[in-house]
């Protein structure tokens, strides 16, 4: 079977593709990008918002035209958390689907998507398999310098607006042995620059395993690899960033300075009602902590505008609160009522034309902050990682920007460099809020 897969949500949907994808491989099937090559299609979709669902679904339905108008191929299978949390209701919606497959591990996802070739397969499991063990073989995209490695998931947190312990269950972390197999194979073998950890919460990574391992541990085991790549860490929970856990940010080499905590408000009220578990001057506290221990740390944060009870005193203090933090980079979404929360039942509800021009004024304002704080790096000589270097684009990233959602650098001169390296750049111009341009110095 040729198979490919389309990859929607977020950077763990990435992850877990490449785990299925090589668990295909190793059964003798053939991974290929183009849709009118394969035999079989997999969606790996993402349930986390109502606009994130509206996409897997989109995508499922014009793959099942393709399919319509090309004599029923490819096969169509929807995986990943949609899937998961809606089996039934989306085998019913879409009744081309020739599966539906929830979380579970790689090489069951293998199985039943085999038994979906020749029959339609509809599974969910109450608890599910939502983590791997050690690879020391995976997909790598070859396209890129980066790979998302998962070190737990599932989440033991319970805000009120998110329904992901729902379908994705309680905490369950990797073993640092599985993770450091992983990454040895990917900057080893595969010639990896950026590994990049991922989960629901990664500040709460190894609280559920015997020995109670901590993310430093983990950080500490991945820097003894003796090869030259970067670490970065996304999603921090805001309360369990820990001491112990800034110390490895300011002792590991490999761990770049950038830390992606999304705080989601910053009025006392709304946090408590989306069940937070730190209050404003808690989250001033941290912050300031952050920056007094690692002063080149770039911080980045999500927030949600339009939340049940989000008056305009309520929101004033959102923004207060980022012109006052001066977040290098914030991403800023709107409520999205999830069926089973308890957010779904508040009262005062945010009317959606409101907290879509909060949504406007808050990405105003952060543009305003980025462009600001970009501007202080003119001059200055940065280490860059390259990603790309070919006739159409020349450019890469400094340990600040996270692919795929913050800024780049482009460069200005010719070089004999390639894609992977790590070059000192002159930075010399600003481009937009956030990109720069540089001179690469030889």
């Amino acid at each position: 079977m040729k198979f490919g897969m389309k990859i929607l949500g977020c950077p763990k949907n990435d992850a877990d593709s490449d785990a299925i994808i090589e668990a295909l491989q190793r059964r003798g099937h053939e991974f290929v990008q183009n849709v009118e090559k394969a035999d079989a299609v997999l969606v790996n979709t993402c349930a986390f918002i109502d606009s994130a669902k509206e996409e897997s679904i989109d995508a499922i339905l014009e793959l099942c035209d393709y399919k319509g108008y090309h004599g029923g191929k490819p096969k169509v299978m929807a995986i990943g958390c949609l899937a998961q949390r809606y089996p039934h209701k989306l085998a019913d919606l879409i009744p081309e689907l020739n599966g539906v497959i929830g979380l579970t591990s790689p090489e069951n996802i293998a199985s039943l998507v085999e038994k979906s070739l020749s029959k339609r397969v509809i599974f969910s499991e109450t608890t599910p398999d939502v983590n791997y063990r050690s690879r020391t073989h995976r997909y790598v995209d070859k396209e890129r310098i980066y790979e998302y490695v998962k070190i737990a998931d599932g989440c033991d947190n319970r805000c009120s607006f998110c329904s992901i312990p729902f379908f994705k269950g309680g905490y369950k972390s990797r073993s640092i042995i599985s993770i450091e197999d992983e990454v040895k194979h990917l900057v080893e073998k595969e010639g990896v620059k950026e590994i990049i950890l991922v989960a629901q919460d990664t500040s709460s990574y190894g609280k559920d395993l015997p020995s109670k391992p901590s993310l430093a541990d983990l950080i500490y085991a991945l820097d003894r690899i003796e090869e030259d790549f970067w670490i970065r860490v996304l999603y921090l929970y805001p309360s369990t960033v820990t001491d112990e856990l800034l110390d490895a940010f300011t002792i590991a080499d490999k761990v770049v300075p950038y830390f992606d905590i999304p705080f989601q408000h910053f009025d006392d009220d709304i946090l408590r009602a989306m069940g937070r578990k730190m209050i404003s001057q808690e989250i001033e506290r941290l912050l300031g902590k952050i920056r007094t221990k690692i002063p080149e740390a770039a911080i980045r944060t999500s927030v949600i505008v339009g939340f049940p009870r989000e008056g305009e005193k309520e929101f004033k203090h959102l923004t207060k609160f980022i012109e006052k933090a001066r977040f290098d980079n914030l991403g800023v979404f709107i409520y999205s009522p999830q069926e089973g929360t308890p957010a779904k039942d508040l009262p005062n509800k945010v009317p959606l034309s409101i907290a879509h021009e909060r949504q406007k004024e808050v990405t105003l304002l952060q543009n305003k902050i980025s462009s600001l704080l970009t501007a202080n790096f003119l001059g200055k000589e940065m280490k860059v990682i390259v990603e790309k270097y070919d006739e159409e684009s020349k450019c890469g990233r400094t340990y600040r920007n996270a692919p795929e959602i913050d800024g780049v650098v482009f460069f200005c001169n010719d070089s004999k460099v390639k894609v992977g390296d790590f070059v000192r750049v002159k930075l010399t111009q600003q481009i937009g809020s956030k990109d720069l341009q540089g001179e690469v110095l030889l």
